[in-house]
């Protein structure tokens, strides 16, 4: 055994074990019948999974425990008679990415949606996995606490799902990303055996950082169970700033954003096709939230209005609603309707089920940000792109026409020139076909195979 070997087998094993599910007994779980399973459920399994269904093989079995102890029974039973189960919340996001084959039961934590506790003075949230970000924050708002996480999914993303896809948003700007907001997991291993790390307090250094660990997993090491996150206070107050117009002033701004003493919780380029959408313009912005004490937010947003003004650039100032909904807006688009078809496995989807468009997400230096934006609006202008200022991640929704195996590798090559890189999440299976789905280029491709075996060692 190698060093780095026995340094993974050090680090994997120090969880702890959990003791048997306290509640009251509910009978061993069994599968939902495809039959008897919702028109919802069953286009977001078959959009997600078909091709990893073999045509000769009945749709996989559907499992919803409603309590982790339940879960572990369901992985159990998996693990002694080698199953490969799919892990999802809600289903939003089943068809990211490229599905394993051989899929036999998809697992849903959906109704795993218990409040734990709610430590308001400690800020800190503890809530089982299954659920969703919009149940959370309404426990929340009374105590003018939020969790800092804006998805493109925002009312049906469950918390473990989130974790799982390291979907943290435009706030990651100003709160940092759910690497930094997860405190403690409770998860079930691929045997059946619960574990946990972490705690539920913002101090806490015992053992290794398993949370850091199954952060963007996708599900491959464990099922979350039990999460805690770090909640921040409301801010008294919200405004954004819409600066538009010539892309190099608009870089120049972000600049001197940037190097300022301005604190925006939010710092976004937007394509010319999103910010059209949103109904506040047609050309390429920059978008600046601000979030703090009135008299704070009033007086950045007054530094920017001079920016722009000083730049040439075109200024807009939202508040109240009209700036709640440019926000909720730019997550709808971004977030298509392709989980709003709906087909039967075992058959080609028809040509009007086969998503119209690709979701990609990609990262790169924060400075070739308004570079790369330009770029994608030259290749493809119909293509909504939001890209985070501060990052330098972001994402793109564009026309399966406009966006070719050739135009995808080439914005994964400018990616890679400037340190980032390029995923495809969501796409028609032919041009899934054609490339690298994830495209990781490193050399930690081992580590990772060796860490997955730890966890999973029948499906490495």
């Amino acid at each position: 055994m190698s060093s780095i070997e026995n340094t993974l087998s050090a680090v994997i094993f120090p969880v702890t074990a959990m003791p048997p599910e306290d509640r009251v007994a509910i009978a061993p779980p069994t599968s939902i019948p495809w039959n008897d399973l919702s028109p919802d459920w069953r286009h977001r399994i078959t959009l997600g999974i078909t091709p990893a269904i073999a045509p000769e093989q009945s749709p996989p079995e559907f499992f919803q425990p409603e309590t982790p102890d339940q879960l572990a029974q369901i992985l159990t039973q998996a693990h002694e008679i080698q199953r490969s189960v799919l892990v999802c919340g809600n289903g939003s996001k089943l068809d990211w990415g490229d599905s394993a084959p051989g899929i036999d039961w998809v697992l849903s934590t959906a109704k795993l949606d218990h409040l734990i506790e709610n430590a308001a003075g400690d800020l800190t949230f503890t809530a089982e996995a299954g659920m969703t970000l919009a149940q959370a924050q309404t426990i929340l708002a009374p105590e003018r606490l939020f969790l800092a996480i804006d998805p493109i999914y925002p009312r049906s993303a469950t918390l473990g799902g989130l974790i799982a896809t390291a979907d943290t948003g435009s706030l990651r700007h100003r709160y940092g990303g759910l690497r930094d907001m997860l405190l403690g997991i409770e998860f079930v291993r691929a045997d059946g055996q619960r574990a946990k790390a972490g705690g539920r307090v913002v101090k806490n250094v015992a053992g290794y950082d398993l949370m850091k660990l199954f952060t963007g997993s996708y599900g491959t090491l464990g099922v979350l169970t039990q999460v805690t996150l770090r909640t921040f206070p409301r801010p008294e107050a919200l405004r954004t700033v819409l600066l538009s117009g010539d892309a190099v002033a608009l870089a120049k701004a972000n600049l001197a954003i940037a190097q300022s003493n301005l604190n925006p919780i939010a710092q976004d380029w937007l394509s010319s096709e999103l910010i059209s959408q949103s109904g506040e313009g047609q050309a390429t912005s920059l978008a600046l939230r601000f979030g703090n004490l009135e008299a704070s937010v009033i007086e950045q947003v007054e530094e920017v209005r001079s920016l722009g003004q000083s730049l040439g650039l075109q200024t807009t100032v939202l508040q109240g609603e009209p700036e709640q909904a440019f926000w909720a807006v730019l997550s709808a688009r971004l977030s298509g309707d392709a989980n709003d078809m709906n087909s039967d496995i075992g058959a080609d989807p028809a040509p009007e089920q086969i998503p119209s468009t690709i979701l990609c997400k990609f990262g790169l230096l924060p400075t070739a940000t308004g570079e790369t934006l330009q770029l994608i609006q030259n290749w493809a202008p119909a293509t909504q792109v939001r890209l985070h200022g501060g990052s330098g991640l972001g994402l793109l929704r564009g026309p399966v026409a406009d966006w070719d195996r050739e135009k995808l590798e080439k914005l994964r090559s400018h990616c890679r020139a400037h340190s980032g890189f390029m995923t495809l999440l969501e796409a028609p299976r032919s041009l899934k076909d054609q490339l690298d789905i994830w495209g990781y280029g490193g050399n930690a491709l081992p580590v990772m195979r060796r860490i997955k075996r730890q966890f999973d060692p029948q499906k490495s």
